[in-house]
């Protein structure tokens, strides 16, 4: 089948679509436009340099240089090679692999100019020439690793293109785990080990692949000017020995092009950025709620005998941070409340305990706001999603962030940082590109069939995070944008938060599962653990499919922490806060499971453990019996490997007692299925 570019039918729904984005309103009585809010146009946030908080990207010769990363350009609209934490990610550039009129087109890269704007931004201009075609690029390159190639294939006159496919050759020992989005509630199935096969999918419009360490994205808003002769195999990830190849087809079905094919398609190395505090440090939890700083503790009393709050029990289990559900305001999603009073209240409340108040902001717009009316259609996704329903009655829908709501959302968070002089944002769903087609605000192209495509807007999503960043930083260096975003770890949004919440796709799924078949450790290790991402992580856990305890049997071998809500875990997180300070797990080397075995071995492949050495000021070890029956856990420490003296003495953090080790440095206990331990050994 061929397409010809530009039919007089594809003419007809371009223009249409066109009518379509410019609101054209051809009734002859139209009503008056009211005039803007005060919010509309606000610059909140807006920042087009570096933002506070990060490092400065250098720029020399044909290299770009954000932290801990570089790319080299030469003539492609793609880096041809990639650095990250130390290592070579790929085999070989970048491939543009091009076939028309019969023949591959060979690439001669012609120019590659680099020039650092400021030390936020780094412009990359390419241009590499064929017989028949030139390939131009505009990279802008961003202090956080993000890459924005605009780029054009342009024909030197009219031509028959058979075949147009981008090509990313990983290194297979640092592709050894697969990431897409989006994701699909009640699994992991978008997130584990890299196939061992070729494999073929639909078009994804973010893929990341990468080891325990490191990694490197390619992503793309939509499939605009993808022709393809058969949609099951636009993304594809072919294995071998020494090379993994990532292959996204542009076009598959021969089409005849005249005029220039514009895409814009983006990349990003991974850690982001290096984090000297995370959630160890931020001690999340969620009981923000008005009176917390009066109510009663019933639990317990001190030693004069005087009623200790509910938010003295808090501060006494450690707890640094506090979310504040949606309930901090009547309207879903609001940015603002009619309870000023109270919330000014307990800001100081918490302030007095050194704690941090974060209220939530999320991704919705509630049909009882007050711009509803004017703005609804607007502003929501298209077709419409959501319908999250509370009290007061209310439903509330997906907002896209290419929309106007981005001031909305941006001024207004300003505002309340400044009025009660809030600690950060607790965000849910805010940093996800959700899928959008509503053509009033952008969102959604015409498609050859006539049909409207859909958007996954992450550039316009990441401008909002990056807003929020700013308004918080610039305001409180140490505020938190905690970012929950469960299914979604699209770095380019992803890096603006100062850490993730993840898990909430397991939580509707009964006892019954084996845990490990519904996340498994390659799936944890790939999405969930945060080291290789460059932002700390949290596992979130309902009690369902599996228990807080059972969750954090396989979450602490990943430095990860679940969690916690009193009453469901937060006084066994309290006991691993306090004795992880004392110990000093931040002086410590991390030696987790994949990657310590000259310190440490255990009795089989169901026993994992993991340990942070401080040398002859000891070690804390996590080991997990994560098979399905109960079992004596054998574990045994090189003493002379991590530098322990021959004298020791070992404690349980959780169970606060007395563990026996041999003078070979031996542990043995029974352990039940997806039961821990967290042994101190001095």
């Amino acid at each position: 089948m061929q397409i010809r570019l530009w039919s007089l039918g594809r003419l007809g729904v371009v223009l249409a679509f066109l009518c379509a984005m410019a609101g054209a309103d051809t009734s002859e009585n139209q009503s008056a436009t009211p005039a803007p809010p005060n919010w509309m146009n606000s610059t909140a946030g807006v920042c087009d340099g570096l933002l506070p908080g990060w490092q400065p990207i250098q720029a020399e010769s044909n290299a770009v240089r954000p932290w801990g990363r570089q790319y080299l350009f030469d003539g492609l609209p793609a880096p041809v090679e990639v650095m990250a934490a130390g290592a070579s990610l790929l085999t070989g550039p970048i491939r543009f692999v091009t076939y028309a009129n019969g023949q591959e087109v060979t690439w001669n890269p012609q120019v590659t100019l680099v020039q650092k704007v400021n030390d936020g931004i780094v412009k990359v201009s390419t241009s590499a020439e064929s017989a028949m075609f030139r390939l131009t690029a505009v990279i802008t390159a961003e202090f956080d690793g993000m890459l924005r190639s605009d780029w054009q294939l342009v024909p030197k006159e009219k031509c028959m293109l058979e075949s147009l496919a981008l090509e990313i050759p990983f290194k297979s020992e640092h592709a050894r785990y697969l990431y897409s989005y989006p994701g699909k509630w009640g699994s992991a199935y978008n997130a584990g080990a890299t196939p061992a096969t070729p494999t073929d999918t639909v078009f994804r419009p973010f893929v990341w692949m990468g080891d325990e360490e490191r990694g490197f994205c390619w992503f793309s808003e939509s499939d605009r000017n993808f022709f393809v002769n058969d949609p099951n195999k636009v993304t594809q990830i072919i294995p071998g020995e020494q090379e993994t190849l990532l292959r996204i087809n542009i076009i598959s079905t021969p089409t005849e092009v005249a005029q220039p094919l514009d895409y814009t398609f983006g990349f990003q190395a991974t850690p982001v950025r290096d984090n000297p505090q995370d959630v160890w440090d931020f001690r999340i939890c969620h009981h923000g709620n008005y009176g917390i700083e009066d109510e009663p503790d019933k639990s317990t009393s001190n030693a004069t005998g005087a009623q200790r709050t509910m938010l003295d029990r808090l501060a006494d289990l450690g707890v640094r941070t506090i979310c504040f559900h949606e309930h901090w305001t009547d309207i879903q999603n609001y940015t603002s409340t009619t309870h000023g009073a109270e919330l000014t209240k307990l800001v100081k409340a918490c302030h007095a305990r050194n704690i941090r108040l974060i209220p939530y902001f999320g991704y919705e717009m509630s049909n009882i706001a007050p711009e509803w009316k004017e703005y609804s259609e607007k502003c929501l996704v298209a077709p419409r999603a959501g319908g999250y329903h509370r009290l007061p009655e209310q439903n509330a829908y997906i907002v896209c962030y290419r929309s106007e709501w981005k001031d909305f959302i941006a001024d207004g968070i300003a505002k309340a940082m400044d009025e009660y002089d809030l600690d950060g944002v607790y965000l849910d769903g805010t940093a996800d590109p959700w899928e959008c087609k509503n053509v009033k605000h952008g969102c959604g192209y015409a498609k050859p069939d006539g049909t409207i495509g859909g958007t996954y807007p992450i550039f316009a999503t990441r401008d909002i995070m990056k807003r929020i960043w700013t308004i918080v930083k610039t305001r409180k260096p140490n505020g938190m944008i905690n970012v929950h975003q469960s299914t979604v770890m699209t770095i380019p949004t992803i890096a603006f938060a100062t850490s993730y919440w993840d898990g909430e796709q397991f939580g509707s799924i009964e006892r019954g599962p084996w845990s490990l078949d519904v996340l498994p450790m390659e799936a944890f290790r790939c999405e969930f653990m945060g080291h290789q991402w460059g932002v700390p992580a949290e596992l979130l856990c309902y009690n369902k499919p599996y228990t807080y305890s059972e969750a954090m049997s396989f979450s602490l071998l990943h430095d990860v922490l679940v969690r916690g809500n009193l009453g469901g875990g937060l006084e066994l997180e309290s006991k691993l806060w306090k004795a992880m300070d004392l110990f000093g797990r931040k002086q410590a080397k991390w030696l987790p499971y994949w990657n310590n075995q000259d310190y440490v071995t255990t009795d089989s492949n169901d026993t994992k453990a993991s340990l942070y050495a401080r040398g002859k000021d000891g070690a804390v070890i996590v080991f997990s019996n994560l098979g399905k029956e109960n079992r004596t856990v054998q574990v045994r420490l090189n003493l002379k490997r991590l530098e322990l003296p021959e004298t020791l003495n070992a404690r349980d953090i959780v169970n606060e007692c007395p563990v026996s080790i041999s003078p070979e440095g031996g542990i043995e206990q029974t352990l039940k299925p997806l039961e821990f331990r967290a042994v101190w050994i001095k």
